[in-house]
């Protein structure tokens, strides 16, 4: 995003001494009246803690007339076996969810607009998977386990069209529809497999009825991330 969004004008903060505020140094600077403010510090791993203390800091920072974009996780909504629409209640299952939950409701007094996010194609762990080496899919059908996408270059646009025009309430952020692993590696030219162990999550799938967005592909993902190559991830 700060490559696609350079000449845009935002203000970027993150835990580095050379951007505006270093979330890890200190309380959060003035933010400029009427700002839109686009959250999506966190981490995925090691100290969870960090992804409230972050969120604490921006609250502080909060005033009337600032207006907050959240990213957040499909996580919240836990494994149930089903498709999960705005209005599913959250049953988070492991840590990952519970901190992203966390967030979500300390910061729900500011009316932000919640998104709660698929799997980014090229953030996720299947995509660093196949850049390693072979991979290796639990069972869950033919193809693998099924997950809702959003590809890099429509996140960064979608994304740009909300904090344009934020609206507060709860918004799922993937593409229709969810498509299995294994069609993502194969568009990839991944060698992969199945193993033996079946799926936790056979399928995390989310019902995208309140943002329109263009159908995924397989192919269509994987030219997203070629096209983004030597500058992401």
């Amino acid at each position: 995003m700060r490559h696609l969004w350079a000449d845009r004008g935002v203000v970027w903060s993150g835990r580095r001494s050379d951007l505006a505020w270093d979330m890890g140094a200190g309380k959060a600077p003035d933010l400029p009246r009427g700002a839109v403010i686009l959250h999506l510090a966190g981490t995925t791993g090691g100290d969870l803690s960090q992804n409230l203390r972050a969120a604490r800091a921006l609250a502080k920072a909060l005033r009337p007339g600032h207006r907050l974009v959240l990213v957040s996780s499909i996580a919240v909504y836990g494994n149930a076996a089903q498709v999960f629409t705005e209005t599913s209640p959250p049953a988070p299952v492991s840590d990952y969810a519970r901190a992203k939950l966390e967030v979500e409701e300390l910061l729900t007094p500011f009316a932000p607009t919640i998104l709660r996010l698929g799997n980014l194609f090229g953030a996720d762990a299947l995509t660093r998977a196949a850049l390693a080496g072979p991979v290796v899919l639990d069972q869950a059908g033919p193809l693998g386990p099924v997950r809702s996408w959003i590809g890099p270059l429509t996140f960064a646009r979608v994304l740009w069209e909300i904090v344009e025009n934020p609206q507060p309430g709860v918004f799922n952020l993937a593409q229709p529809p969810a498509l299995p692993m294994g069609a993502l590696l194969t568009a990839m030219g991944a060698d992969w497999s199945l193993g033996p162990r079946p799926a936790p999550t056979p399928r995390a799938e989310m019902e995208i009825a309140r943002l329109d967005l263009p159908r995924a592909t397989p192919e269509g993902l994987v030219a997203e991330l070629t096209s983004l190559k030597g500058i992401w991830p």
